[in-house]
């Protein structure tokens, strides 16, 4: 790792990053990646989060540290609760209720929802309220960069996953602060209301989710 900076994320917190290599940003998340079991879908997830914003690696869940638990507060809380989302998915695929809930694409969601939550920059520390959407969009240029739509099963996997990472915030549709006049999409199937859940439960302030 080399190019270490520090960024002010907000009073209270400035944090050092490094820029990641691609070697680096896949050892992150080698047991996430690990059960996907797709190997067109573990290889997309691979692609994109070579991609994102370094920032990703680094930030707090929560930029103002008034949201999120005590575990995804501070340097790396972005990739805990990450991490998070992929514990509970691991336990609410056991219920007979999300039977038909397609587990790699939910995997590749969870680990890809929060991924430009301050945007594409690098070193931007701004929340974006139209995160969702911007994750999606770059799920949806590199499945095109690799054919994906060439084969209809894995056509509508890839729409699986972007499509949950659109709606991951559910019922909050609105800029709470007032910033964006973008509305969000809220989950309407069984995949998209599978992965609001586990990012529901794991960024609650009650609920410790022991990241992997």
């Amino acid at each position: 790792m080399t190019n270490k900076k520090v960024i002010k994320v907000n009073d209270s917190l400035n944090i050092e990053t490094t820029q990641l290599n691609s070697v680096e940003r896949i050892a992150v998340f080698k047991p996430q990646l690990a059960k996907i079991v797709n190997e067109n879908i573990r290889e997309l997830v691979v692609r994109v989060l070579e991609r994102v914003p370094n920032n990703f690696f680094f930030l707090p869940a929560s930029t103002t540290g008034k949201h999120h638990n005590v575990n995804s507060i501070g340097e790396g809380g972005l990739v805990r609760h990450t991490k998070a989302l992929c514990v509970v998915a691991d336990e609410l695929i056991r219920l007979k209720l999300f039977e038909k809930v397609d587990f790699d694409c939910a995997i590749a969601s969870c680990i890809l929802h929060d991924t430009c939550k301050c945007g594409y920059e690098d070193d931007s520390v701004t929340y974006r309220h139209d995160h969702p959407l911007l994750a999606a969009k770059l799920v949806r240029t590199i499945a095109h960069e690799m054919n994906l739509h060439n084969d209809e099963l894995l056509k509508l996997k890839v729409k699986l996953i972007y499509g949950a990472i659109e709606t991951h915030m559910g019922q909050w549709t609105k800029d709470y602060k007032g910033n964006s006049s973008i509305v969000l999409p809220e989950p309407s199937t069984i995949q998209q209301h599978f992965v609001h859940l586990c990012d529901y439960i794991a960024s609650r302030r009650s609920i410790i989710v022991n990241p992997e």
